[in-house]
């Protein structure tokens, strides 16, 4: 009788060690660097679905990391009424802030500040 009791105890405690391993995972505690990945390109996913952007009248200057690159171009070409400056960045979303990623995007970014103001510069005022 006693094993029996044993076996039920064990196999709860499994049970609500499991649960306990999915419902960190689903709120992204404890998750591996994969399974962090997955919950944030779903998420992602979720949220630009939903969002309806406005067109924008103006030039937007869009930075994408490696993996994005490809699905998010065409997302956002038709977002601004005098274009979308795609900017490519070296790396991926889990490292763009480490070396030698985030100084080519300091650079990406001063470079597409001083454009921007050089435009704004030389627009007529109306």
């Amino acid at each position: 009788m006693r094993s029996k009791v044993e076996m039920v105890q064990h196999q709860l405690g499994v049970t609500w060690q499991s649960w306990i391993s999915h419902f960190r995972q689903a709120q992204g505690e404890g998750a591996t660097e994969v399974g962090r990945d997955i919950l944030l390109l779903r998420r992602y996913n979720a949220a630009t679905a939903a969002h309806q952007p406005q067109i924008f009248a103006g030039a937007i200057d869009c930075f994408l990391c490696s993996e994005m690159h490809r699905t998010q171009v065409p997302k956002v070409e038709s977002a601004a009424l005098d274009g979308v400056r795609i900017h490519r960045l070296t790396g991926y979303h889990h490292t763009l802030f480490e070396s030698p990623h985030v100084e080519y995007l300091a650079e990406q970014l001063a470079g597409a500040m001083a454009r921007s103001q050089v435009a704004e510069e030389t627009q007529p005022v109306a």
